[in-house]
Parts: structure tokens; sequence; C-alpha cells
């Protein structure tokens, strides 16, 4: 079980800037505003064992929780949204020998967005607005109706391990589809920030490999990979009153490639290493577009 309650206070003023009117108090706070947040959750998880070799493993959450904003100080926005999510996973995990073993599992899970999607309190001084439906007089907010959508995601993998003393090595492919992903949608707000929002759907599918040798008591060798591709299934955004279909695009900030290496080498106290990252090529839009 899980109980977690945070509070905070969020505000914000000009440190410094040319030609500032000289009657501008320079405490004056251009946002303010306070925020809270209720976790509660419950896990429940149960492992069978019909073999030696085989295990199988299945599991729950149950969460619940609630984003708050109040006491904001120039638009007296406040307000309260609950997310109630479960959380179901099934696995397995077979030994085919000693030092190698294959597993596969899938999940389901769901994410709530952040505050700041539901209301960019600090940018309310440049004229963001909370992200809600508004009432029938067409002025004021439903705060019933949040625009921004829980994420939610199936998880499916298949991977295999082998383990020997100077030798670990695992593979794992892994295809995730998600409704409703948050991602970039390749603006900026007041503050340079990536805007974020829901897409229709989305898939993440690859590998991930990971190795480490250490033929010796002073030298080991470790290295992980990542292969993935990360695309639009299905999204459609607008350009003025243009539909623009996004599906087969990838998804801005993913990139395809992602390589870490790390060489070790201890002696007597002594204590070198070397290390290696690449990036792939990612986009900053979803638009594809290379210029």
């Amino acid at each position: 079980m899980e109980l977690r309650y945070h509070r905070s206070l969020h505000w914000g003023k000009v440190r410094w800037a040319e030609n500032l009117p000289t009657q501008l108090d320079p405490d004056f706070r251009f946002y303010q505003y306070n925020g809270n947040k209720w976790v509660a959750s419950v896990y429940l998880n149960q492992s069978y064992k019909p073999s030696p070799e085989l295990n199988l493993r299945g599991g729950i959450q149950i969460a619940h929780k609630r984003y708050g904003l109040f006491n904001e100080h120039f638009l007296h926005t406040d307000f309260t949204v609950p997310y109630t999510f479960f959380n179901p996973q099934i696995g397995l995990n077979y030994n085919l020998s000693h030092s190698l073993n294959v597993y596969s599992n899938f999940a389901r899970t769901s994410r709530e967005p952040r505050l700041k999607n539901l209301y960019d309190a600090a940018g309310s001084s440049g004229g963001a607005l909370p992200e809600f439906e508004r009432r029938p007089d067409g002025v004021a907010f439903d705060y019933d109706k949040p625009l921004a959508r829980p994420e939610k995601l199936n998880d499916f993998e298949l991977g295999a391990m082998y383990s020997v003393p100077k030798f670990r090595g695992t593979a794992n492919f892994f295809w995730m589809d998600f409704q409703d992903e948050i991602v970039k949608n390749g603006q900026l707000d007041l503050y340079g920030q990536p805007v974020t929002g829901n897409a229709e759907r989305t898939v993440h599918r690859g590998i991930e490999l990971t190795a480490a040798l250490r033929p010796n008591r002073y030298l080991t060798l470790q290295g992980n990979l990542s292969y993935s591709r990360n695309t639009f299934k299905s999204h459609t955004v607008y350009s003025g009153s243009l539909p623009v279909a996004l599906d087969g695009n990838r998804i801005a900030g993913f990139p395809d490639l992602l390589l870490n290496g790390r060489v070790t080498l201890e002696h007597n106290g002594f204590l070198a290493a070397f290390a290696v990252k690449h990036l792939g090529r990612q986009y900053t839009d979803n638009t594809e577009n290379n210029k």
C-alpha cells in the first residue's frame, strides 16, 4: 500500500532585465499559486510455480490520484481533478538451464496528465488559460471536464537472459501500444519549454540489448543498446482549419538508437574508466521536416 500527499507553493518574478519601469516593485510576483497531489494505491501480487523451471505471476495495482490547484493570486483558478486506475500485469519465466532463461510479460497501465497539462499557471501572465471545457455560458470553465486525457498503455515484452561467471547478457523485445500518449507537439511555451498534449494512438517497438564481460579481476566491459521505432499510429492535428494526418510519422523527442559503452580497469586501489554514449537522430516536432 502507498499513501502520499504533496503540497507546493509556486511563484515567479523577474530576476533581472534591462529598462524595467522604475515604478515596478522588484519583488513583484507575476504568478503565485498552491498545488497539491494525493496518491493512494494498493498492490496485489501472486506467483505460482507449476514446475521447478516455470514461474507464473500476476498482479494488479489500484491507484487513486487527485491533482489540485488553489490560491491563485490573479485569476483565482481553483480546481481538483481525480483519477482512478486499474493496472493489471501477467508474466512468466522459464529456466531452460542454470544459465539461460526466457520470459514474457504483459501489462496494462495508465498515467494521469501533469498539472501543467491541466493549467500552465506559470504562463498565466502570458495568456495561458485552464485546459477545461467551457460551461454553457461560454465563459466559465467546467473543472469536472479537463481536456487532457490520461495515457493508456498495453505493454508486451519477450526476452531472454544468459548468465555465466564471467559474462551476462540480456535481450528484450518490446511492443508498447499507447492510447492518448502525452507527447511534445513541436511548440514552445512562454519560457521556451516544450508544449505537450495527447496523441490519439502511438506505438513504440524495438529491442534492448545489454552485455557485461569480466575476463579477469582487473577489467570489466559493459554496454547496452536500444533500437526502436516510435511512431504515430493515428493522430490528426490542424493547421488553421485544415486537418494534417501524422499517421506513420516519428514522435518528436524519441531517437531510434541509444548506445552506451563502458570500460573499467581496477588494480591495487586504482580505478580508471572510459565511457561512450551515442544518441541517434531525433526530430524536434512531429512533421518529420528535415529543414
